[in-house]
């Protein structure tokens, strides 16, 4: 009687195994996959398969979305910590008045670090019509432009000058304590300090005679 031998499993030559393409395994760290049994696997057919565009794929990392003050997306926090001025330069042009305030109150506080921000601060300070986001911009530009360098903190001159015939007292006084905070490069603004310091307000008055004095002594 001769004795069958056990078949040997056939071996898949290695040219028909099913390759996947690197960029198609998940990048899931290890510690965080789930094992699905065998038996409990869905095996979609290609054709319905859905391709995400990569536009719609969120690069925030997961550790940040937790995270995300309220009235920013995970994407709109990423980019503000990576660059918080140029996020408030960005959003001074918003439609909503208490963002504008808001970024504009963020730049004050990064002084002189938001140089960048003088030319669109300026614009708002002249363009705004909301009482308080001008005087906020007044403010700002004062904290940042007595901490940079004299051409930098001349581009706010003229903008504060003009602010000095405000409607709101408040405006007028902010705009004449930047022009001092200025110093020597806001000479060219004498003449508006000058008259401001027959002003209906005096906190206007004083802050005008104090910025003369700033202006000459440097």
């Amino acid at each position: 009687m001769v004795k069958k031998r056990k078949q040997k499993k056939s071996a898949v030559p290695k040219k028909q195994k099913s390759a996947v393409p690197k960029k198609q395994i998940s990048n899931v760290p290890k510690e965080q996959r789930i094992d699905v049994p065998r038996e409990q696997r869905i095996d979609v057919p290609r054709e319905q398969r859905i391709d995400v565009p990569e536009e719609q794929i969120s690069d925030v990392p997961k550790e940040q979305k937790s995270d995300v003050p309220n009235g920013y997306t995970p994407e709109q926090w990423a980019e503000y910590q990576a660059d918080p001025v140029g996020f408030c330069i960005k959003e001074l042009s918003n439609q909503d008045q208490s963002v504008r305030f808001n970024a504009v109150d963020i730049l004050r506080g990064c002084a002189g670090d938001a140089k960048a921000a003088i030319p669109a601060l300026c614009d708002l300070l002249v363009t705004e019509k909301v009482t308080t986001v001008r005087a906020q911009c007044a403010w700002a530009l004062q904290e940042i432009c007595e901490r940079v360098e004299p051409e930098s903190a001349g581009q706010a001159v003229t903008p504060l000058a003009g602010a000095l015939g405000d409607p709101d007292a408040e405006v007028r006084t902010l705009a004449a304590n930047a022009l001092g905070a200025i110093g020597k490069p806001a000479e060219s603004a004498k003449p508006e300090l000058t008259k401001a310091l027959n002003d209906s307000s005096p906190d206007v008055r004083g802050a005008a005679e104090a910025a003369l004095k700033w202006i000459d002594q440097q």
